[in-house]
């Protein structure tokens, strides 16, 4: 996990933020590096690590459900898109389509957040319409790997009316019905269990969900908009 932290979780930021092209080149290179590994692990199996979804599948999915709307092009990530690794693709939308993970992600929000704010990458503030989002809801066959999603857990229950978030289905980046228009969610939304608020950051909600995949959503998707120097996988913040 620490490899995923540094150099996938963090290394967009650094490549995105980059102020040289020797950091970028070394930034790239790092990720792409990363990434190739994950791809030759998951090849063969469901999830990062065991049979089950871990701590290590969410901070994985939070950089790579950003990939390709966000830093394939905006952070020049963009040796290939996340689409066009066939085993990486289809573990992202394994999760996505697994209780608690797609149904969070708001891909109209994530853009928004990140070409409108980052306004010394894009001075324009213009949101591209694409990319075509509506393939995250196709087959993916990874269950043919077995593993249980939740092992002996219990999967997340339906989200709340309040707090749906429309599947994408439009080559419009999610606008509608993919994802809402007008409304940015900067408050803090309610968490489980204890009631303890998270903050709405890049377009993932938190929902009722069991805690650890909350704090680890959460903490995986902060709203910094720097890359992280510290190497803690605690303070991962894509």
């Amino acid at each position: 996990m620490e490899g995923i932290y540094r150099d996938v979780n963090n290394g967009v930021y650094k490549a995105g933020f980059a102020s040289s092209q020797q950091e970028y080149d070394a930034a790239y290179e790092a990720l792409f590096a990363r990434l190739d590994e994950a791809s030759a692990r998951l090849a063969d199996r469901r999830y990062l690590v065991g049979d089950t979804i871990t701590e290590a599948d969410i901070r994985f999915f939070t950089t790579l459900v950003r990939f390709d709307p966000v830093y394939h092009g905006h952070f020049k990530c963009n040796r290939n898109k996340l689409a066009e690794d066939p085993v990486l693709w289809a573990y992202a939308r394994d999760l996505y389509q697994t209780p608690g993970f797609g149904d969070t992600v708001d891909f109209d929000h994530i853009k928004r957040h990140y070409y409108q704010v980052h306004t010394g990458i894009n001075p324009t503030g213009i949101v591209p319409l694409g990319p075509d989002l509506s393939g995250w809801t196709t087959p993916h066959h990874r269950e043919q790997l077995g593993g249980r999603p939740f092992g002996d857990g219990t999967p997340p229950g339906p989200v709340p009316p309040g707090e749906r978030v429309p599947r994408p289905t439009r080559s419009d980046g999610g606008r509608s019905p993919g994802g809402r228009t007008g409304r940015s969610p900067k408050r803090a939304h309610r968490a489980a269990g204890g009631g303890a608020s998270v903050p709405a950051a890049s377009g993932v909600r938190a929902r009722r969900t069991h805690p650890a995949a909350i704090r680890a959503s959460a903490a995986s998707s902060g709203s910094s908009h720097q890359p992280v120097r510290s190497t803690s996988p605690k303070s991962v913040t894509p």
